[in-house]
């Protein structure tokens, strides 16, 4: 899913294959995310709706052989358990019947900013909130970000891994807990400073020391980030 329509990438030879541009008379057309449900292929598009095509058809290339799905405004879709799930910008998912209906069956809260099925689990992602659904579509796990400890970010993803919670945040690594456990987090963060924004740098022989802090128009230093040194 690129921003100007759909690249085909062979995981065989490792090469770039036909791009499809599938919006109206051809045009190019942001594609948030696609997924193959029942024979198609479903992408979801800026301003396009969401449009299917049979994965078989050999001249997909063609944007007169994708069809509109629904007219609506979504930015995500994804397939579980032969399910075909969709997010919209009214901040609800929904589950598609084969005639292209809608029934809601969660409520978001806010803006979705990312939507994943792995194995057995489907999970939403807004700024504040991670949702988790069990193949049935009922709601298992919900996370708001307040329930972290020392947490001031956003999330931006979110998976799980074999029955582990991972969550990407804005500026502050990968928050990690488990579906037994989900109010338990750790924070899995590189080696290395824990903030790109670093306001003074030392190095000696064997460490390099980073420190964060700020000043204003009026070289007055607070308030500082609080966030020590690395």
């Amino acid at each position: 899913s690129c921003d100007f329509g759909i690249v085909q990438y062979n995981l065989q030879t490792l090469e770039f294959g036909d791009t499809y541009f599938i919006g109206p008379n051809g045009k190019e057309v942001i594609v948030y995310q696609t997924t193959l449900f029942d024979g198609n292929i479903y992408a979801v598009t800026q301003n396009a709706g969401i449009r299917k095509a049979l994965i078989t058809n050999p001249n997909l290339i063609d944007y007169n052989q994708w069809q509109v799905f629904d007219a609506g405004f979504w930015n995500g879709i994804v397939t579980i358990e032969n399910q075909l799930i969709g997010m919209n910008l009214d901040n609800q998912l929904y589950l598609f019947n084969s005639f292209g209906g809608a029934t809601p069956f969660g409520d978001l809260g806010n803006t979705g900013l990312d939507l994943r099925a792995t194995e057995g689990y489907l999970i939403a992602c807004t700024r504040n909130k991670v949702l988790i659904y069990n193949n049935s579509l009922n709601l298992i796990v919900q996370i708001q970000s307040s329930q972290v400890p020392n947490f001031q970010s956003d999330f931006t993803c979110a998976t799980v891994i074999n029955e582990n919670i991972i969550i990407g945040t804005k500026e502050d690594g990968i928050v990690y807990s488990q579906i037994s456990n989900p109010l338990n987090f750790e924070f899995i963060l590189p080696e290395g400073p824990h903030r790109n924004n670093i306001f003074s740098l030392n190095a000696s022989t064997s460490n390099v020391w980073a420190v964060y802090g700020d000043y204003d128009l009026f070289y007055n230093p607070f308030p500082l980030d609080q966030y020590g040194i690395s």
